[in-house]
């Protein structure tokens, strides 16, 4: 239809509620319109106006991930969010997210350094650069958030699902010699921490690995006794 000049495209939103959009043109006016008609015949209805990314997630973390997960995924979730996600993300309606934005954001963590615990009150960063579990990590929260405004009817699909994890920088791993070990355990020898780098050399385990291994753990044999 036309009116003042304009064209007009009705339609209705997932609620139920008619909707209008105008256009200068009747040819893009056509192309909304058939664009709009090709969702609706697969289910799927145009959604109203959405919050921004930073404000939805926020809320999202402390209504379904505070309460459903454990302490610590909570403040992990909360941290990647506000150091990697709410930067590009944040101001950014959530229905306005595409499969390039979600993209964007993998790239960056992936070219970062990682961040050293804070010592003196300023932030020390590693010369190495952010594991590709972290940006693993970083794009299951971003889909799971997405997933839920899915479920809230804010978008039509889940965009994080097709992005891809950047290819990682695969560094050689330093061993050390026998006696570069044996060195190490005699000046660790009046350490408390012997016997946890003692296990770590022997067994090549990881330190958090190593770090949750108990002495109901292990069994004679291992320990030789």
């Amino acid at each position: 239809m036309e009116s003042r000049n304009r064209w007009a495209v009705e339609f209705t939103l997932a609620a139920g509620k008619k909707s209008r959009r105008f256009f200068l043109s009747e040819k893009d006016a056509m192309k909304f319109a058939k664009n709009t008609t090709a969702k609706k015949h697969i289910g799927i209805q145009p959604v109203a106006s959405s919050p921004t990314s930073e404000a939805y997630m926020s809320d999202w973390l402390e209504t379904v991930i505070s309460a459903n997960r454990a302490e610590c995924t909570y403040v992990q979730y909360r941290l990647m969010a506000k150091r990697h996600i709410f930067p590009t993300l944040g101001r950014m309606r959530v229905n306005e997210i595409q499969r390039t934005h979600g993209q964007k954001v993998l790239n960056s963590v992936a070219t970062k350094k990682k961040q050293r615990p804070i010592r003196n009150g300023e932030a020390r960063q590693s010369p190495e650069p952010m594991s590709r579990n972290t940006v693993r990590k970083i794009k299951a929260v971003l889909s799971s958030c997405l997933a839920m405004a899915v479920k809230d009817q804010h978008v039509y699909q889940n965009v994080a699902e097709s992005t891809e994890l950047p290819p990682s920088k695969i560094r050689p791993a330093n061993a050390l010699t026998h006696q570069q070990a044996a060195t190490l355990l005699t000046a660790l020898s009046d350490s408390p921490f012997d016997t946890l780098i003692a296990f770590l050399l022997l067994t090549g385990c990881r330190l958090a690995e190593g770090h949750g291994i108990r002495w109901g753990d292990t069994s004679e044999e291992l320990i030789g006794v």
